[in-house]
C-alpha cells in the first residue's frame, strides 16, 4: 500500500497550509508515512483496508451512497492522519521568510502553528470517528476492532528450576 492509494500529496500539503516547495513529493512518498497510515487504519478496523480496496474498485457512478460516504471519509481521514504526523516537524519545513538576494531562510517557532496543529488534530479525531461509523454502516456485520498491543505478558517456564522437572 502506498500513501497515494488513500490520499494525495497535494491534499496533505493543503491541510498543513504549505506548498510543494516546502514539502516535496519525494518526502511524502517515504515509507514512514505509508506505514503510519496503515497502522492508523488498522487501528480502526483490520477489515478497513480490504474494504477500501473493494470500494475503490467499484466505478464511481456505480457506488451506493453508503459506499461513497465510506470512500470519501476514508480519504479525508488518511489526509489528516498524515498531516497530524507531519505536525511535529511543521516548524522545520514551513519557512517564515525566504529571500533570494542573500539566500536566507527564517523559520517560525512552534507557537504560530498552534492553531493549525489544533485544527488538524480536531479534524483527525472527527474524521476517525466518522470513518468508523461509515465502515459500520457499510458492513454492519463488521464490528469495530481496536487491537490492543500487549506490552507485558506472563510466560511460564518449561522446566521447574527447583525440581528440574
Amino acid at each position: 500500500m502506498t500513501l497515494i492509494d488513500f490520499t494525495s500529496y497535494d491534499d496533505v500539503r493543503a491541510a498543513l497550509g504549505v506548498s510543494q516547495d516546502e514539502i516535496k513529493d519525494t518526502t511524502l512518498s517515504l515509507d514512514l508515512y505509508a506505514f503510519n497510515l496503515t497502522s492508523e487504519l488498522e487501528g480502526i478496523s483490520l477489515t478497513l483496508i480490504p474494504t477500501f480496496t473493494t470500494v475503490t474498485a467499484i466505478a464511481v457512478d456505480e457506488r451506493s451512497a453508503v459506499q461513497t460516504r465510506f470512500f470519501q471519509t476514508a480519504k479525508l481521514f488518511a489526509c489528516y492522519a498524515v498531516a497530524k504526523q507531519l505536525c511535529t516537524s511543521l516548524p522545520m519545513f514551513a519557512p517564515k521568510e525566504q529571500t533570494d538576494s542573500k539566500a536566507t531562510l527564517g523559520r517560525f517557532a512552534q507557537d504560530p502553528y498552534k492553531a493549525t496543529i489544533a485544527r488538524i488534530v480536531a479534524d483527525y479525531e472527527t474524521n476517525k470517528a466518522r470513518l468508523a461509523t461509515a465502515l459500520e454502516g457499510l458492513t454492519p456485520e463488521v464490528a469495530r476492532v481496536i487491537t490492543s498491543r500487549p506490552y507485558f505478558s506472563v510466560v511460564s517456564a518449561l522446566v521447574d528450576p527447583v525440581t528440574g522437572a
